[in-house]
């Protein structure tokens, strides 16, 4: 499960190029996904996150604005 913290209440979301609900636990497989985050088609985050098992994947957009 990934779960997406501070994100701005008008963000859009996709992860692995599928549109999510960024406000609601994302179900997610073991391994590597891509994630990205939009305000107003402007990138907030681009970047590729791991899932792992038995443990929730917690990202916090106040804390990480990073792009990669």
């Amino acid at each position: 499960t990934v779960r997406l913290v501070g994100v701005p209440r008008q963000a859009t979301a996709e992860l692995d190029d599928r549109p999510v609900d960024p406000s609601k636990p994302i179900a997610a497989a073991v391994g590597a996904h891509k994630l990205r985050l939009e305000l107003d088609q402007t990138p907030l985050v681009s970047k590729t996150i791991e899932v792992r098992a038995n443990a929730e994947t917690k990202l916090d957009l106040s804390t990480d604005r990073s792009a990669e």
